[in-house]
């Protein structure tokens, strides 16, 4: 490491010292993580995380949506508040943010060397997603944010967010995914997910079955707040480039909020973050504050077009469930144009489930690639299954941004071109397109 105070370069050469689960580091045989090396790692620190008032995020999907249009609305009232989501797109900054910035990289390395000497001392075996959380929390308490709003890396129980106690507990959705890590069952997935719910939690349930629900009812909490009980989407109403939608939260109904993402699950994330909202501040918020604040929000690779002649889509739908969600969207706000996909996946999902889901076989063509995950599946398995099921004009292509100019090439001016299936094509798709 050069000189007493790390660079942007000495950080990342640090953090490649550590296992990345991201990206498929560590060995399938390794038990599920626990929470021991990351309490360690917090007290080592002063426990930062104990000056903030926590808004944790679990779901299936949906928990970066809802995580950042939550953070948007207490920013909003005039509280301190910081973000940390995962993964990012094009820059790890992206990750952690706070009162409408992201961390710079001074800041993100100057961050990530206090973590350093805590680990370095305790000679903790750690990953580079617990080390990614305590420099987030370390940075939120240094710069004085009153509040963290958290989103769940995976499950929830065991996952080094939950080294927080939540005042407010999410939890976005629930579907089949990551039962190879928290199941076999789809209660013992909702079991982990539950792990968020502390004593002196209030939880806000999203769209959760009620055959799901019980686990996350069992624990000991502060309040529940359940979508169409406590707090519901009254109306919605299409709009040019969104949706007008009201929102019912207690006694309080937000009015004609336009929200620029497409779908009904995002209506959902909006409800969601809007009653943490109202929980964490004590009160609703001014009705015209928060349609500033919802009607001007970006989000990366959530229906974000990225270019016109044809229309390029970005989406991070990466499960059956958002692969879903994503053909309602198209079938709704794009139903005449022709359609061009390009998609890369990775392991451990069936690829032939997911491009059923998206629709693929109505296609004028899927682009079948793959990026430089280590877990990123192969294109030719990716072909194989949307041949399998029924589509036409399927193209091979194994450099991810290539593959990404090929698809827009093939799709009509007036088409769509989607692009999905992990955040990895997304970053290369924004780097070439932009």
């Amino acid at each position: 490491m050069s000189g007493d105070i790390w660079s942007w370069g000495d950080a990342q050469e640090w953090l490649t010292r550590f296992p990345d689960r991201e990206q498929g580091d560590a060995p399938a045989e390794e038990p599920t993580p626990d929470l021991k090396a990351m309490t360690a790692l917090m007290e080592m620190l002063g426990s930062p995380q104990l000056d903030l008032a926590i808004v944790q995020v679990t779901g299936t999907n949906g928990k970066t949506t809802t995580a950042r249009l939550t953070a948007e609305l207490l920013t909003g009232r005039a509280k301190s508040t910081g973000l940390y989501t995962s993964p990012h797109i094009a820059e790890v900054t992206e990750r952690i943010w706070a009162n409408g910035d992201n961390i710079t990289k001074a800041e993100l390395a100057r961050s990530l060397q206090a973590v350093s000497l805590a680990v370095e001392h305790l000679g903790l075996s750690v990953t580079v997603f617990e080390i990614m959380t305590a420099a987030a929390l370390w940075w939120f308490s240094d710069i004085g944010c009153e509040m963290a709003v958290l989103e769940v890396g995976f499950g929830g129980a065991s996952d080094a967010t939950t080294v927080c106690d939540a005042q407010v507990a999410v939890v976005t959705s629930l579907a089949d995914d990551h039962l190879d890590l928290f199941g076999p069952t789809r209660r013992d997935l909702a079991t982990e997910k539950a792990g968020i719910i502390k004593p002196d939690s209030v939880l806000i349930l999203g769209d959760i079955d009620d055959d799901d629900v019980e686990p996350f009812l069992d624990r000991p909490r502060l309040g529940t707040m359940r979508l169409g009980d406590e707090f519901a989407v009254t109306s919605v109403t299409a709009a040019i480039g969104g949706s007008l939608v009201d929102i019912r939260v207690g006694e309080h109904t937000y009015a004609d909020i336009f929200l620029s993402l497409f779908g009904p699950a995002h209506t959902n994330n909006l409800a969601m973050a809007l009653a943490a909202a109202d929980v964490m501040s004590g009160a609703p918020g001014d009705d015209r504050g928060v349609s500033e604040i919802v009607g001007s929000l970006h989000i990366q690779g959530r229906g974000e077009i990225v270019g016109t002649r044809p229309t390029m889509l970005l989406d991070n739908a990466h499960n059956v469930h958002a692969a879903t969600h994503l053909r309602s969207i198209l079938e709704e706000n794009f139903p005449d144009g022709p359609r061009t996909f390009v998609v890369a996946l990775r392991t451990g999902r069936d690829p032939a489930d997911f491009l059923d889901a998206l629709g693929v076989q109505d296609a004028v063509a899927i682009v079948c690639t793959h990026t430089d995950s280590p877990k990123a599946l192969s294109e030719q398995a990716l072909a194989a299954s949307a041949r399998d099921i029924g589509a036409d004009h399927v193209v091979i292509e194994s450099d991810a941004a290539q593959a990404v100019l090929i698809g827009r090439d093939l799709t009509p001016d007036d088409g769509i071109c989607v692009i999905t299936g992990t955040h990895d094509i997304l970053g290369v798709a924004k780097s070439v397109l932009e």
